[in-house]
């Protein structure tokens, strides 16, 4: 390394005399003295006390005397002959005092140095490490009263401030600095100490800044203008600049002398030691964590691996002992201990395990964008509850498409991805579990079919009659048929070619909620079903079930249409009950409202199905056509009036509340219709005539 200075003649502040100067100031009563340097042929100031002044600025009156080749006093006293005798006493040893009191200050700057760098700056291996080694150099080195420390990025091949004292963080973070820029590219780049003792050389030297740079450290600095001396040197590593350090001084008069460089010059070598020592240190550290993430890394895959094999080793045990969903839904819990519960395509819950009554779904669930997008790419989706519970969903894949969802209710605090992970992985054993119960069903309602269309032809055999006793059909027990239609919207949400399957499964969770056993297939275009009840079952207690059973498939989240028909003793026998079923839904379509209708309830509706319907119509105008002609041509209302009136059972309170008239009205217009159709409506043959016409109206009409 070399060192360069760069104007050695601008004063030097040696702090080291200034004891003397005091003592002989206080002891002659001196009102200037200064301490001059001689440099070739020229003298020089390099000390001024008590304040610092130039040449220049010198008093004519100003005395010099010389006592020694290199030093010169300069004074101003009305006592110089006093001073001038005590100098001439001292000459011979003013010299000597003079360099011991240099070696002394620089002998008392370099331990001050070392001191610091050998204590904190070498313990540091931290992020700190950059900011101490600044501080030691500012506080060591007298003249240095801020400092930049930069390091080579090399990214950017950009020199970049790691650290500063004087300098706010928030600007100087904003400067980048090329390889040749300014004085601490020039350092950087050439490997050389440089120090600017002058205003003028140190403009020269910071030219080359960016316009850019150059207001950011303006504005960074404390003292919001330019340094008046620097000092700038590299960090060396095997030969290779990986930084420099920039030390400013911004008083006038301040200034880094040829002593200074001297003992810095001492121990560049070491800083870069430390720099190499705490950038091999830091290296340590950062693999040593990089291991520990690793080994942590290969703990926690590790033991993920050991609980998903012991899961697979659970999974896989109950499946060959053809353990079912409810098994491994046990087996699931156990491992994640998490609330979860496996719902079907229809959201109906298959099975749960931990949950309570708040884990339920959220209102149109399948309509969400997490439920539609993983329904889509068949992966796992978090739909957000509230602020710290998450629903993770998983979709149950089977056949190539999405059969169910296995949803559970986590904290996104405590929960982690392995055990989404092991759900995940146990979704697909709840998949085939699902594709093979399903296969079973799939089976029993093709059997169920077979048998449904020989018992409708009247086609018996052993063969037929040892299948349905496979399927648990017992001769003697109660039967009765439903048949349902529907449409691709009865199910929305749901594929149009799962639509059938889905409206069928949707009946058999409603037939198990209300305790009907029964087999649902898909026949003659529409979905069939036998329920079945014990041959001992009590007429009170069948009928209760299916007024529940009514209820619950009004609840039905679409169009659907159901016919139930009358119960029949064997299902060899439920031919009736099938043509009962399907006038029901002839009723349906015709009363065009409702879901479901029971053939036991539908009353004279059956009797008038049957009936030929030009003889309903004759009836019809036998007994309200004068009535229907005079609405006609008079535009009145006394055939809605007689609808009412009958609705109500001749109840004149409940008519005129729901017809909004008068009791007067009333009255008058029940006279013109007793008038019109030449009828009493007190007696009871007339009002039982009316009162079936009306009927049998109300039915054609739909």
């Amino acid at each position: 390394m070399t060192i360069r200075t760069r104007n050695q003649k601008q004063p030097d502040n040696r702090h080291f005399v200034a004891a003397t100067l005091h003592n002989w100031c206080s002891r002659f009563a001196l009102t200037h003295l200064s301490l001059w340097e001689r440099v070739g042929d020229r003298k020089h100031c390099i000390w001024a006390f008590p304040q610092q002044d130039y040449i220049a600025t010198l008093p004519k009156a100003a005395d010099c005397v010389s006592v020694a080749d290199h030093f010169l006093l300069v004074f101003d006293t009305e006592k110089t002959a006093v001073f001038r005798d005590y100098l001439q006493q001292c000459r011979t040893f003013l010299p000597v005092c003079f360099e011991a009191a240099l070696a002394l200050e620089k002998r008392s700057v370099e331990e001050k140095l070392w001191l610091g760098l050998s204590g904190e700056v070498l313990n540091d291996v931290d992020d700190s490490f950059y900011t101490k080694l600044l501080d030691t150099l500012i506080t060591g080195l007298p003249g240095a009263e801020a400092g930049l420390l930069l390091l080579n990025n090399e990214r950017t091949s950009k020199l970049v401030i790691e650290s500063g004292i004087g300098f706010d963080h928030e600007y100087y973070q904003r400067i980048q600095l090329s390889s040749d820029e300014s004085l601490a590219g020039t350092a950087f780049s050439k490997q050389e100490l440089l120090v600017y003792n002058t205003k003028t050389a140190l403009q020269q030297a910071m030219a080359s800044l960016s316009p850019k740079n150059r207001d950011y450290l303006i504005q960074a600095a404390q003292w919001k203008r330019m340094p008046s001396t620097a000092l700038a040197f590299p960090i060396i590593n095997n030969q290779q600049s990986f930084g420099v350090v920039v030390l400013f001084g911004f008083s006038d008069g301040s200034c880094f002398s040829p002593e200074i460089v001297d003992t810095l010059q001492n121990v560049l070598n070491y800083i870069s030691l430390l720099y190499g020592r705490y950038k091999n240190q830091r290296e340590a550290k950062k693999t040593k964590r990089e291991l520990d993430i690793t080994y942590r890394a290969l703990r926690t895959e590790h033991s993920q691996l050991r609980k998903t094999l012991d899961l697979y080793n659970i999974l896989t045990a109950l499946s060959r002992n053809n353990k079912g969903i409810n098994e491994i839904m046990s087996a699931m819990y156990s491992t994640a201990h998490t609330p979860i519960v496996y719902y079907d395509e229809l959201l109906f819950p298959i099975a749960s395990c931990g949950t309570s009554e708040q884990h339920v779904l959220p209102d149109h669930f399948l309509k969400t964008r997490e439920a539609r997008y993983s329904v889509r790419v068949k992966k796992w989706q978090l739909l957000k509850l509230t602020e710290d519970e998450l629903l993770l969903i998983i979709p149950v894949v089977g056949a190539e498409r999405v059969i169910g969802f296995l949803c559970a209710w986590i904290n996104k605090n405590t929960f982690n991805d392995s055990d989404r992970t092991l759900l995940e992985y146990s979704a697909s054993f709840l998949g085939l579990e699902s594709m093979k119960r399903q296969a079973v069903e799939q089976t029993k309602r093709q059997l169920f079919g077979d048998i449904f269309d020989q018992v409708l032809s009247n086609t018996f055999n052993e063969n037929m009659l040892q299948q349905a006793k496979n399927l648990d059909l017992n001769e003697k027990d109660l039967y009765t048929v439903l048949i349902c239609e529907y449409t691709h919207a009865a199910t929305p949400g749901i594929q149009e070619q799962f639509a059938s399957e889905a409206c069928m499964k949707w009946l058999e969770q409603a037939l198990k909620e209300v305790t009907i056993k029964g087999l649902v297939a898909h026949r003659r275009g529409a979905i069939v079903a036998f329920l079945s009840f014990p041959s001992d079952a009590e007429k009170r207690t069948i009928d209760s079930k299916l007024t529940r059973f009514s209820t619950r498939i009004n609840q039905f989240p679409g169009a659907i249409k159901v016919g139930i028909g009358r119960l029949e003793e064997g299902f060899i026998r439920i031919n009736q009950s099938y043509n009962d079923a399907r006038q029901c839904i002839r009723l349906l379509k015709k009363k065009k409202s409702g879901k479901v209708y029971r053939f036991s309830s539908g009353g004279i509706d059956h009797l008038l199905m049957n009936h030929d319907p030009d003889e309903l119509k004759l009836f019809v105008e036998d007994h309200l056509g004068l009535l229907l002609e005079y609405d006609a041509r008079k535009h009145k209302e006394l055939l809605k009036t007689l609808l009412v009136y009958l609705e109500h059972n001749r109840n004149l309170q409940k008519t005129t509340e729901a017809l909004m008239i008068h009791h007067n009205t009333l009255y008058y217009r029940i006279n013109q219709i007793e008038a019109i159709l030449s009828v009493k409506l007190s007696h009871s043959e007339d009002w039982m005539n009316l009162a079936m016409a009306c009927r049998i109206y109300q039915f054609l009409q739909g």
